[in-house]
């Protein structure tokens, strides 16, 4: 399956897979362990959202060609404000399924602007341990990859709409996937 990802997906799972090698972990790494010198090439299309106290997901980090397409100022945001109520429940159940394994999960989605634009992406989300001590992650970081060329997005009217799942499939990080199937 890691060969017929797109390249940043690819060099996202392996330097999550190394990382989690190299301190001896079966569970999910730190953000702060992450090798983001190794990992310079994806920031652009990168994103780090965690779960909040009072439950909502935030994002900490969200990457330049992400902020580009959906617009600035998400960092510490709650997810819902771009990705809606639906999806942030959807979000959130899958960190609930995914997290004390830990898997990933690969899922495409439609992004919609206002100017009727829609760019289908794939984007692959591995759980993150956000709190030393964590028992189980309370976050989780995406590596998005466009599957459509990517056209030229003016402020003015390619404003972001809406992005829509479309399927999802578990990435198996070595400890098996759940039976529960996620999402739709």
């Amino acid at each position: 399956m890691i060969n017929e990802l797109p390249h940043n997906l690819r060099l996202f799972l392996t330097c999550y897979q190394d990382t989690r090698k190299k301190l001896g972990l079966t569970g999910a790494p730190r953000q702060k362990d992450l090798p983001l010198r190794e990992m310079a090439p994806i920031l652009p299309e990168f994103d780090i959202v965690e779960r909040s106290p009072e439950g909502d997901l935030v994002y900490r980090l969200i990457g330049t060609e992400v902020e580009k397409r959906f617009g600035p100022g998400y960092t510490k945001r709650p997810f819902r404000e771009l990705g809606g109520k639906g999806n942030q429940a959807l979000a959130l159940q899958g960190l609930e399924i995914i997290a004390p394994l830990p898997c990933g999960v690969l899922w495409t989605s439609a992004n919609r602007f206002k100017s009727g634009i829609e760019l289908k992406v794939a984007i692959l989300s591995l759980p993150l341990t956000i709190q030393d001590g964590e028992a189980v992650p309370s976050g989780f970081a995406s590596c998005h990859a466009p599957l459509d060329a990517v056209p030229p997005f003016r402020e003015d009217d390619d404003v972001f709409v809406y992005f829509k799942p479309l399927e999802f499939q578990y990435v198996d990080l070595g400890n098996g996937v759940p039976e529960v199937p996620f999402g739709l």
